[in-house]
């Protein structure tokens, strides 16, 4: 049987990547709900110790420690679970990272993502390579420490994101310890390059988090919509009235046109997701498109606390009292104005009274 799957195999190599790289896919499809799950980061641990297993056990037979034992026939393999892992582990980090992005602003540091996991297969002979190996699992470490520290510390912030990448350079550092061990002449010769590699990436992601390219991971906007009043009632739920979208807009809550009749208040609704106990401030701001320069204006940034932990989000709203007709667009910032989301909508007068749908949120 064995025998039969590596014949197949050294046929068609690609079948089996791609087997392995959709088959990783769509699983976090169909397991990855929260960042602040146990059984999500228990899939992501075991993602990356298949990934650091590979690694070591490939540099071990590359020093000939495993060519007199069993596994060796498995030597061809090796790098097949590697690729597995790493397909699993950014086709999660896409879903997580999109969840809190909004594309405007992190369409950079999503791209690599999303390149990373498609081009999985067309990297596969680079995974030789142990300056590759180490630099792809660093990328791997970094990401997931971006979001599973604030997890642990209930805190979110650059001090937060300073100590996500220290806590990666200390795993890395491990794991080439181990390499080291096993295989010293291997890592002396990729010494410089292994250190210029992981330098670069360190730094780049610092520079994508401090100029807000990286998405404001773990928060994740849910649901907004604009709406002419929103009141709290019986129980745990908000009774909120609003112009109902069009059809051509099935997963939005109210219609991007907001119909006025003389100088009426404008409510923005929006619910964040944070990991459970973690608190911190998120705002909207109010913008309007000034016609004559051309750009937005902000008229109004307003803020308030968020509780993580509400599956579907912690819910508020904010309020622009006699609202003038033009072009409106409220964006959902964090304290460090990194942009979770961002609603457009318009603002006219009429005269004729607007039929508004009632909605629980």
């Amino acid at each position: 049987m064995i025998q039969k799957i590596k014949s197949a195999y050294k046929k068609h190599p690609s079948f089996f990547y791609w087997l392995f790289f959709g088959t990783g896919f769509i699983i976090d499809n169909l397991t990855f709900r929260r960042v602040d799950l146990l059984f999500e980061n228990i899939v992501i641990f075991s993602y990356l110790g298949i990934a650091g297993l590979s690694i070591i056990l490939m540099n071990a037979y590359h020093k000939g420690e495993l060519k007199s034992h069993p596994m060796k026939k498995l030597r061809n393999f090796l790098p097949l679970p590697m690729q597995y892992a790493f397909g699993g582990l950014f086709s999660g980090f896409v879903i997580f990272y999109a969840r809190s992005s909004s594309i405007v602003a992190s369409w950079p540091f999503l791209l690599i993502l999303i390149l990373l996991f498609i081009g999985n297969d067309l990297l596969k002979n680079r995974y030789a390579r142990l300056t590759f190996q180490i630099s792809i699992y660093y990328i791997a470490i970094f990401s997931f420490a971006i979001f599973y520290v604030p997890v642990v510390t209930k805190t979110i912030g650059a001090g937060t994101f300073i100590a996500s990448g220290f806590v990666s350079l200390v795993v890395i550092r491990i794991l080439i310890w181990i390499i080291r061990k096993i295989n010293k002449s291997h890592i002396e010769k990729s010494r410089r390059m292994i250190t210029l590699s992981i330098g670069s990436i360190y730094i780049l992601f610092n520079v994508f988090y401090f100029t807000n390219i990286i998405p404001p991971i773990p928060l994740a906007l849910k649901e907004t919509g604009i709406f002419h009043k929103i009141e709290r009632s019986a129980g745990n739920s908000y009774i909120a009235n609003g112009e109902k979208p069009p059809f051509y807009q099935p997963f939005e809550l109210t219609s991007r046109t907001f119909a006025q009749s003389g100088h009426e208040t404008a409510y923005f609704w929006s619910a964040v997701f944070a990991p459970t106990d973690l608190k911190t401030n998120i705002f909207h701001k109010w913008m309007m498109f000034n016609e004559e320069d051309g750009v937005w204006t902000t008229i109004d940034k307003i803020g308030y606390e968020i509780i993580g932990g509400r599956n579907n989000g912690y819910r508020g709203w904010t309020l622009k009292r006699n609202i003038e007709p033009g072009k409106w667009r409220v964006d959902v910032v964090t304290e460090r104005d990194q942009l979770l989301g961002r609603t457009t909508f318009k603002v006219i007068e009429t005269e004729i009274k607007q039929e508004l749908q009632q909605v629980t949120l």
